[in-house]
């Protein structure tokens, strides 16, 4: 079976990444860039590096209705529409932040909405279509239709649950549903069946279809049993078998003009729809991704991203393109394969543009993009030894270097040749060799393994081992690398003594080190790479940083981090075509602009890293691709393609916003304030913010300003996070930007402005009215002292009693309006919250909570109107608290509830009680303007006592009222 294509990047989401849950149904994308995932423990919203999870809060009403919310759905306004199975069905107006719940009921089909809502889709009038449990709805302007098989209220889809809708983008739907293909008009409100033939019913599921696709007049059908196909004009079905023979098909996406993308309970399935077959490789198995995955949908965002939600394995995100880098590891086949082969120490290219790669195990040729082939000896079936270097030579063949000596590589790279001569001219065995050079005069240069470096000369037919130069010995060294530049100068690079120069016209040795009173010369005596560009300039990379060699004044321009490199360690040094500079670092490169002396950085996704990149092992093609080694395989970066795909731009969103570590976001999902007023007392401001660029989030650069202290930027890339402590009073304007690493910034910037108030003394008028005030005392006190001091205390001794009396009274008044609710004159939630807690705090307590809802209570509202409404609230309110026990507690919940804390203990007695209770409501009724209203209220019981929390009982009541809701209403449910 085909695995997972080498060049697709993968990145698995799960729970510990911050995902509610690793069950996850559906992803829709908003109009912000953020992505949405429907779970099986609510919705939640992913930045590219957090989530923010909305989930249900039975206390709160603008929460979900419930969290088995796996269906979502985005439309042309950006309302997300989230379909739960149990809830019914929620909107979330992302830009209003605001939840919405529907009523909904499975046995009021034509009044209300499933409470199993499986999918959605909007036509082009803006229609929402939703298809449940029950059947196929529409939503538009507020208003829900309910329709069946007959446009009726009746008929063959109210029990028949539809699992997907499609459009080909006319008037017409595409149903998939428990029952096979419907088709619907949604001009003239007809269904038409289209039934299975009888020859493609393989069992009980096959009419289970789970998911529509519709494409160049073809409506494709993901079943239970597999991928069948529909051609509306003749009205035929075809089945499209695979070599896994029946697949369960849960989502098809779209992959290009000619490619279908099939999610399955056992991975990712690839349907050419041209050829009318599932795509096999070139062995002929059949193609297939993340085989243990139960995939449940695929969406494909702006960027190109593929996210996969799966059945308890959490979320795939997936770049088809490979990223930045394109990560090639299995470069053997399994029966070949081992652990040397994957460290790659450089590379080279033949005339037929086929890449070399120099491994601890032999020298291996790419053929394509996935295969490789070992290139034998004339006595074995591969180089042996651990291969450390290739060059190209001036005939056209390749020099190989390497554990077990020197070999010569023939042009077309076909067969290797082991060469001893250079050794046996020095009088001794092949050895260890690190890195092979050949001259422009011919020569050729071997740096040996603490050996020393041998020159040989094959013209001459002589050969000179160095060992040791002007008393410093070559020996021990870790000799890496050899260069000769182009005034015939040897490069040499140690990794231990720093960069030796053999100046062979004038015999010449030097040695250049790092010194730490000098800041001219070499930063590091590690030295990993030397390059001469296309100008002549030798570069250096070493473990600190990279150098510039000035021959003008023998020393050395150091460029660090804080110049703009990705990191200090540098590995490799290349150039391309336009005269770039790239440094390989362990996890990505630098690109230095040499004319405008400016770097631009891009760093490897967390999921290829592995053991980062290998000294001196990298190469750059004729095509500017760049090749870089690592110890489990090599990286491929095309500059060319991945800067145009950096000229995307999404949007830049606030995240988080906090005042003095205070969140006033929540539960906010987004901010549209602009303008924020501070107090002299408030210590911080901070905001938090993310690109919504899945391709590459990595790369992105963020910086801020802050116009009245700072015009510059300042950059906060890694943190995405700005803190603004201890302002002073006055006006400033705060900036926020993004941009990629090719230094490309989003024009659209977010600025906010703030205005930091002085404290009230420090304010002029305040100051002057203050310095005024105090010479009109000083002269009324001084003038009329005496007189003034007695009647002042006789007016205030009589204010103070008029006063304390008026305050008494307001007090009294205040009181009571903050704990009564003003319709039904019943003590409201606060104050039964309150009593409650006071009541547990006093003594202990054993009795029990009990919430009252009057059942079908929005009907009376719409039917006689509001006011019949407020009349019966006051009604029913009076006539509970006139069957209370003493002692018992009643108070208004909230809408249509109310609430009770019965003193009864024995949870049979107070069971019995509010039966009574119940029966006596529903057998009475109500007169208002001639009519009989006719009640019932349901009852949901849970016992409390003084050590419980009242917000558990509370919601342990809710449950078991909800539980009597769902069960047909007018019941007590006493929740165990």
């Amino acid at each position: 079976m085909a695995s997972v294509p080498e060049e697709w990047n993968t990145i698995q989401l799960q729970v510990e990444d911050g995902l509610p849950q690793s069950t996850v149904y559906s992803v829709v994308q908003d109009q912000s860039g953020f992505i949405w995932f429907g779970t099986t423990s609510g919705v939640s919203r992913y930045d590219g590096y957090e989530f923010l999870n909305l989930t249900h809060d039975g206390a709160d009403p603008n929460t979900l209705s419930n969290n088995n919310a796996g269906n979502l759905y985005l439309d042309s306004q950006n309302i997300l529409w989230v379909g739960t199975f149990g809830g019914g069905l929620n909107a979330i107006d992302i830009d209003d932040n605001k939840i919405i719940r529907f009523p909904y009921s499975s046995q009021e089909a034509e009044n209300m909405i499933s409470e199993n809502v499986q999918t959605f889709y909007e036509d082009k009038d803006g229609v929402l279509w939703i298809g449940t449990g029950t059947g196929l709805y529409s939503f538009f302007e507020g208003v829900f239709e309910h329709f069946d098989v007959h446009g009726k209220k009746s008929g063959e889809l109210l029990h028949n649950r539809i699992w997907d809708i499609h459009s080909a983008g006319d008037n017409n739907l595409w149903l998939g549903t428990s029952n096979g293909l419907f088709h619907f008009d949604t001009s003239s409100k007809q269904f038409s069946h289209h039934k299975l033939p009888t020859e493609l019913i393989f069992d009980i599921t096959s009419t289970q279809f789970r998911t529509i696709y519709t494409q160049s007049g073809l409506v494709w059908i993901g079943s239970s049993s597999g991928l069948y196909s529909f051609n509306p004009s003749n009205e035929s079905f075809g089945f499209h078998g695979s070599n896994d023979q029946f697949i369960k098909v849960n989502d098809i996406e779209r992959l290009n003009e000619s490619q279908l993308l099939i999610a399955s309970m056992a991975g990712v399935y690839l349907f050419d729809t041209d050829n009318n077959s599932f795509v096999t490789d070139a062995s002929g198995q059949q193609w297939r991704a993340y085989q243990f995955a139960d995939i449940r949908d695929i969406f494909i965002d702006d960027t190109k991203i593929m996210w996969l939600a799966s059945r308890n394995s959490g979320v795939y995100k997936v770049d088809s393109t490979g990223g930045l880098f394109s990560y090639h590891k299995n470069l053997m086949p399994l029966d070949d394969a081992n652990e040397k082969a994957e460290k790659i120490w450089t590379f080279a290219e033949t005339n037929n543009q086929e890449l070399l790669l120099a491994t601890s195990d032999t020298v291996l040729k790419r053929t394509s993009v996935r295969d490789y082939q070992r290139i034998g000896t004339t006595s074995s079936e591969s180089i042996p030894g651990i291969i450390r270097d290739i060059i190209k030579a001036s005939d056209g063949g390749f020099w190989v270097g390497g554990s077990d000596g020197l070999y010569y590589l023939d042009q077309q790279a076909n067969v290797a040749e082991i060469v001893a001569e250079p050794f046996q001219l020095a009088g001794m065995d092949p050895t260890d060799v690190f890195s092979v050079y050949e001259t422009n005069s011919g020569e050729i240069w071997l740096a040996l393994y603490n050996v020393g470096v041998l020159r040989w000369r094959p013209a001459q037919q002589n050969a000179i081992l160095y060992q040791s130069i002007q008393g410093q010995a070559l020996t021990d060294l870790n000799l890496i690398n050899l260069l000769e530049d182009s005034q015939g100068r040897i490069w040499i690079a140690s990794s231990l003594v720093g960069l030796i120069q053999f100046d062979l016209p004038n015999d010449q040795w030097r040695l250049f080190a790092h010194d730490f009173s000098d800041l001219n010369s070499l930063s590091s005596n590690r030295i990993k790479d030397v390059h001469e560009d296309t100008q002549g300039r030798i570069w250096v990379a070493t473990a600190r940083g990279l150098n510039l060699f000035r021959p003008e004044s023998d020393n050395f321009v150091r460029y660090a981090q804080s110049d703009g490199l990705l990191d200090d360690n540098i590995n490799i040094i290349l150039e391309d075509s336009k005269q770039n500079i790239w440094l390989g670092h362990r996890y990505g490169l630098s690109k230095l602009n040499a004319q405008e002396n400016s770097f631009s950085s891009y760093v490897f996704k967390q999921s290829i890293r592995k053991g980062g990149t290998v000294t001196h092992s990298g190469f750059i093609d004729a095509n500017d691709v760049i090749y870089l080694g690592s110890t489990h395989g090599y990286y491929e970066f095309n500059p060319n393609n991945n800067l145009q795909s950096l000229v995307y731009q999404p949007e830049l969103n606030v995240t988080e916003l906090k005042v003095n570590n205070k969140d006033i976001m929540t539960p906010a999902l987004t901010i549209d304030q602009t303008e924020f007023e501070l107090n002299h007392n408030d210590q911080s401001i901070q905001f938090k913010f993310a690109v919504s660029d899945y391709l590459a989030p990595e790369q992105i650069k963020y910086a801020y300003r802050l116009k009245g202290v700072n015009d510059e930027w300042i950059d906060i890339s890694k943190d995405r996070y700005v803190e603004l402590k201890a302002l002073k009073p006055g006006q400033y304007q705060l900036d926020i930007r993004a941009g990629n690493n090719n230094d490309s910034w989003n024009e659209k910037n977010i600025s906010y402005q703030l205005s930091v108030k002085p404290a009230w003394w420090n304010q002029t008028w305040i100051k002057v009215l203050f310095f005024i005030g105090l010479i009109v005392l000083a002269y009324a006190i001084h003038f009329r002292r005496t007189r003034a001091i007695r009647k002042q205390n006789l007016i205030l001794e009589r204010e103070v009693s008029k006063r304390t009396e008026e305050l008494q009274g307001l007090n009294v008044k205040l009181e009571k309006a903050a704990n009564t609710d003003f319709l039904t004159n019943l003590p409201n939630r606060l104050a039964f919250i309150s009593e409650v807690n006071a009541k547990s705090e006093q003594a202990k307590f054993i009795g029990h909570l009990v919430l009252a809802d009057i059942d079908y209570f929005k009907s009376i509202n719409d039917k006689y109107g509001h006011s019949a409404g407020d009349e019966l609230l006051k009604s029913v309110a009076r006539d509970l608290q006139n069957n209370m026990a003493a002692g018992d507690m009643i108070a208004r919940w909230g809408g249509e509830e109310f609430i009770l804390l019965l003193n009864e203990s024995d949870a049979q007695a107070a069971t019995s009680m509010i039966e009574a209770l119940r029966q006596k409501m529903a057998s009475g009724s109500y007169l208002y303007e001639n009519n009989q209203l006719q009640i019932s209220l349901t009852f949901g019981m849970c016992q409390f006592n003084s050590e419980m929390d009242l917000i558990d009982a509370i919601n342990c009541a809710d449950k078991a009222l909800y539980e009597g809701k769902t069960k047909g209403r007018n019941m007590t449910v006493y929740a165990r």
